[in-house]
């Protein structure tokens, strides 16, 4: 899986690499999706720490291939009317990375938060787990779903700190014709309100339309080459999060397309970032406002060798107006492979 940007408007860079490394095609791994791939509704429990009280939810979901089949998008509405009013909505993206021959994982929820997790399959069960801080505490999870004629389970399990482990959530949901977790006015609100919004507020100059140009450079010693894209930003369930749109102008009749999402960190003080394409490319990086600008880094391996890259956003009278993209790849000599203007510009039909 190439990585090449930190923001989505700069991972217009993998369109000019086609001609060099020929069309990606989809993972055979991602295969393993096919028997969840639809829409589901269903039913459970959840309950918050070990002996509380269980609280039942009912959910609608779905989950499809997205950007040519690269990667499998799941889209998530629970509902714990009539005890919480407000729904939990999350938007789950799992990949296939080559390099590190294993799954990807991002997520982010109306609560106000991004999402990392491990993924792998035992078999007909996806394993998914999670470590980090909660509340300022460590916590360690692990959810089980395992599909059986058009029905399917999980569970998930949580430990807090020292306290025992319990079961966090368990449910079962069922293949349905009319279920619709699609995002929409319902499911634009934010869990908790201001968890991450006034974080995420600060990013207001983001949003609307604008036209990239520039131009790129896909490899050390390549030939500079010209590219252009439309972007449009949005935000997200009730300001919580993020999205961005990207469409690349055509190269040698391909258009490259991406989708980027990010939403705030609390716990290392920064906007978690992550960017796909249907070239197949998975870019996380850390983002943070330094100044009036805004920096991206990341770090990757491809082809054996390890990158470091920074891509700055710069702000002039609250508009980003240019981006740039410096990389630091193995023992070569540090490139800028990136650098282009941002203009506002109207909404494409």
């Amino acid at each position: 899986m190439q990585h090449r940007t930190a923001i989505i408007a700069v991972a217009l860079v993998a369109t000019a690499t086609l001609s060099a490394q020929g069309i990606p095609m989809p993972a055979k791994q991602l295969e393993k999706f096919a028997p969840m791939l639809g829409a589901w509704e269903g039913e459970g429990v959840a309950i918050s720490e070990p002996g509380g009280p269980e609280m039942p939810w009912k959910a609608k979901s779905k989950m499809s291939k997205t950007l040519n089949g690269f990667f499998i998008r799941e889209e998530t509405v629970v509902d714990f009317s009539p005890a919480i009013e407000t729904p939990l909505v999350m938007t789950n993206i799992f990949g296939w990375d080559p390099e590190k021959k294993a799954y990807v994982h991002f997520g982010i929820e109306n609560v106000g938060i991004a999402t990392q997790k491990t993924v792998t399959f035992e078999g007909d069960k996806l394993v998914i787990t999670d470590a980090g801080i909660t509340a300022g505490q460590a916590f360690l999870e692990r959810g089980i779903v395992q599909v059986k004629d058009d029905v399917y389970s999980f569970k998930v399990e949580r430990g807090v700190g020292a306290n025992p482990l319990f079961t966090h959530v368990e449910g079962t949901m069922k293949r349905s014709k009319t279920a619709d977790a699609s995002f929409g006015p319902k499911t634009d609100v934010a869990f908790i309100e201001n968890f991450g919004g006034d974080r995420m507020a600060k990013l207001d100059f983001l949003v609307g339309e604008r036209r990239l140009d520039g131009t790129m450079c896909p490899a050390p010693g390549a030939p500079e080459m010209t590219i252009g894209a439309h972007e449009t930003v949005k935000m997200i369930y009730g300001g919580q999060a993020m999205v961005s749109h990207v469409l690349g102008d055509p190269i040698a009749g391909m258009k490259w397309e991406g989708l980027n999402f990010m939403a705030w960190n609390e716990t290392k003080q920064c906007y978690d970032s992550c960017a796909i394409s249907n070239m197949g490319e998975f870019q996380v990086a850390e983002a943070r406002m330094v100044g009036d600008d805004m920096v991206f880094n990341s770090v990757y391996t491809q082809g054996g060798q390890t990158s470091v890259v920074r891509s700055v956003l710069e702000v002039e009278g609250g508009k980003p107006v240019r981006i740039y993209t410096d990389h630091m790849t193995g023992s070569h000599k540090t490139t800028r492979n990136f650098d282009a203007k941002l203009k506002p510009a109207q909404a494409k039909k």
